[in-house]
């Protein structure tokens, strides 16, 4: 044989040792592609039966041998070889193509033995956000289902969502994944990542307990909580994905209340509001609107700085009585879920006092002058016990002896919020009132049995303290030179709690004592001569509409949190019989339920509301409307980003944090750490180019 057709077959040995070397050390995602090399021998036979073959060439005369110029043998050989072994190279490397090799990741093993997976997809308001690609929550959705492309496809898949359903912890198939996914809307929830775990781990199919976890979030600091306190167990391979953690702008209302608790109609009142931004942007000549009934009423423009807040005031006036439901509502992006805070006001709501007395006495007339006062009197030896938690305020109205029974009641109204007035008799039976004042935790107390009224200089009250917040409004000129009254003591219970009007000897004519929402107020002196003449001066009035106004401060709920997991409503019950339902726009429940009391404890289900107006129904009849909104937690737009994530669980090598921009970008990053480098492309390329070069060879190589 020739030496040069013995190289030839050597150089051609030499590619398909290499072709076998590089199959060693790849994998193929489509092997049965790799059939197609046995298109190789084509352009071998078409090089040994169509180059090898001479030709003839007819010529007249010898003469013309002169004039052909030939090429040398070995050129020829080199340029038919190279033009063999370009086309070879094509043949391989389209097949090449086509079965997709890769280059085997250290974690190809696990994955390829990861039997079931379990997902976590944030579906919070704060995933909201606006991408390039969509909101966080699509891009998370498409990421979740392109990661399933990674593994067999008999593994198995659970979904957990903010809702924490039941169903979605039991595992199903790529297909019912999926479907699962496309049904997947924005929760009122958001969990810890505690509690993100610990459910995720709970899987009620013992024989498919996972080891691999997911969790697709914007991983919000307000919301997960301390991370660094998570501890994952190391038999579990954890994969976090951060989905758009960039801090972005976002104003929300982070408190709100009335400038007087008692709404009347026809009259002004201001509502005042704390706005927050959250952002690292600051907020310029926002506009707020308060909408009363889908009525604007009021509006107001105001800056808020970066991380801080500003206070939005609304005047407004109401001509119609009842329940009137209310909005304050702004644009603010790209976060806009809590742009609207929604709230009832009950206009000339009811306050109920309930009168505890011996004999008729100046407060029976103070109160009963004004509709907005429930005020009934009760003789201190029929008292209707029943009645007494309904109220806002229980008077003690100069009762010689207080029954045991009465304390009680009251021990158990003062811890539920309620305001209790003790005005003194000057009978006072002292181990009554020793008795009521140790039962409510309040400071001892000593009866004085005589006015002592020698000292009448040192009797007078001191003008009030017009900064303190009790006195704010109840003047409508803080004029320190106002009539005062005198006072001499029958009770004795020292400067504790927090004093509203003193004498000028430095003794409590009227003091307050707190314990939550409770309030108990203490007079020092029954409403007669010769103790005081508190009864005829301007100051009376004033003060004990101030005392039944703030009993409701607290206690008028203007609107409730999704967050919460049961409310508390003030209805009187009718009998078991009845049944309460919450009904809202394309909404309607039978919430859990019971009385206490005269309140109706409602759990909230509050996987299924939005924020909003709901009616609490009974026999299709509106009882009260209430209003919720989302939890302010979720209005904090701040995240850990992903160099934090690493950093917080660098000790935890199962613990792996991926730096997604993208669903593609987070698939491509998972697929080349866990399956492998795709060489595909790489593939083509270079089949594009030996093609290039067959025909560079063919017309330029002579």
């Amino acid at each position: 044989m020739p030496i040069g057709t013995v190289l030839k077959y050597r150089q051609i040995n030499f590619v398909i040792l290499g072709i076998h070397f590089s199959f060693g050390i790849m994998n193929f995602i489509y092997p049965y592609f790799l059939a197609g090399l046995s298109a190789i021998a084509i352009p071998i036979i078409i090089h040994l039966f169509n180059f090898q073959r001479p030709k003839k060439v007819y010529f007249s005369n010898v003469k013309f041998l002169k004039e052909i110029k030939e090429a040398t043998s070995n050129r020829l050989k080199l340029k038919h070889l190279l033009i063999l072994l370009a086309r070879i190279l094509f043949i391989v490397f389209l097949a090449l193509a086509f079965a997709q090799p890769f280059l085997k990741s250290k974690n190809a093993a696990f994955i390829s033995g990861a039997t079931n997976v379990a997902f976590y997809l944030d579906n919070s308001y704060s995933m909201q956000n606006e991408l390039e690609e969509g909101k966080a929550l699509d891009i998370a959705v498409k990421s979740i289902s392109s990661a399933t492309e990674v593994f067999a496809p008999n593994t198995s898949y659970s979904l957990l969502t903010n809702d924490f359903a039941v169903g979605d912890q039991f595992y199903k198939n790529k297909e019912k994944l999926v479907e699962r996914l496309s049904e997947v809307n924005f929760s009122a929830n958001y969990r810890s990542a505690d509690a993100i775990y610990k459910r995720q781990e709970q899987s009620p199919e013992e024989d498919k307990q996972a080891h691999t976890f997911f969790w697709f979030s914007d991983f919000q600091k307000s919301t997960l909580g301390n991370l660094s306190a998570l501890k994952f167990d190391t038999a579990d391979n954890v994969y976090l994905v951060p989905i758009n953690n960039k801090k972005v702008k976002n104003v929300f209302i982070d408190s709100l209340w009335l400038e007087s608790p008692v709404v009347r109609p026809n009259e002004n009142n201001t509502l005042h509001a704390i706005l927050k931004n959250s952002g690292e942007e600051e907020v310029r000549g926002l506009v707020v609107r308060l909408y009363i009934d889908n009525a604007q009423v009021s509006a107001a423009t105001i800056d808020v700085s970066i991380n801080a807040s500003a206070k939005a005031d609304f005047v407004f006036n109401v001509t119609v009585s009842g329940e009137r439901k209310c909005k304050l509502s702004f644009e603010d992006f790209p976060v806009t879920f809590d742009n609207d805070y929604y709230f009832i006001l009950d206009i000339s709501h009811q306050i109920n006092i309930q009168n505890i007395e011996e004999k008729p006495s100046y407060i029976t007339d103070a109160y009963s002058s004004e509709s907005i006062f429930n005020s009934v009197n009760i003789n201190a030896g029929a008292i209707d016990y029943s009645a007494l938690p309904s109220s806002n305020v229980i008077i003690l109205n100069e009762l010689e002896e207080i029954p045991a029974s009465l304390t009680e009641a009251l021990r158990q109204f003062y811890a539920k919020g309620g305001s209790i007035v003790i005005v003194p008799s000057a009978k006072a039976n002292a181990e009554s009132y020793k008795k009521l004042f140790s039962t409510l935790s309040l400071p001892p107390v000593s009866i004085i049995p005589k006015a002592d009224t020698s000292a009448k200089i040192a009797a007078e009250l001191l003008s009030p303290d017009f900064n303190n917040p009790f006195f704010k409004d109840v003047f409508e000129k803080t004029d320190k030179r106002i009539s005062m009254p005198y006072a001499f003591p029958a009770l004795n219970f020292g400067l504790g709690g927090e004093v509203l009007l003193k004498t000028k000897g430095n003794s409590s004519f009227l003091s307050v004592f707190r314990n939550g929402n409770g309030k108990v107020y203490i007079f020092s002196s029954p409403f007669d001569a010769p103790y005081t003449d508190f009864y005829k001066q301007a100051i009376f009035v004033p003060v004990l509409y101030k005392i039944a106004f703030n009993s409701i401060t607290e206690n008028q709920k203007l609107s409730y949190s999704l967050q919460q997991s049961s409310i508390a409503v003030d209805i009187e019950p009718t009998g078991n019989e009845h049944v309460y339902e919450l009904v809202g726009e394309n909404f309607k429940s039978i919430p859990d339920q019971r009385f206490m009391g005269k309140t109706l404890l409602l759990e909230v289900p509050r996987d299924e509301m939005k924020a909003g107006f709901f009616d609490l129904k009974k026999n299709n009849e509106v009882v009260k409307t209430l209003a919720f909104n989302y939890g302010k937690s979720e209005s904090y737009l701040d995240f850990y980003s992903p160099e934090e994530l690493m950093t917080i669980f660098a000790s935890n090598k199962n613990v792996h944090v991926y730096k997604a921009s993208s669903s593609e970008d987070f698939v491509s990053k998972f697929k080349k750490e866990n399956i492998g480098v795709p060489l595909w492309k790489y593939c083509l390329i270079l089949c594009l180019m030996f093609l290039l070069a067959e025909l560079l060879l063919i017309r330029f190589f002579k």
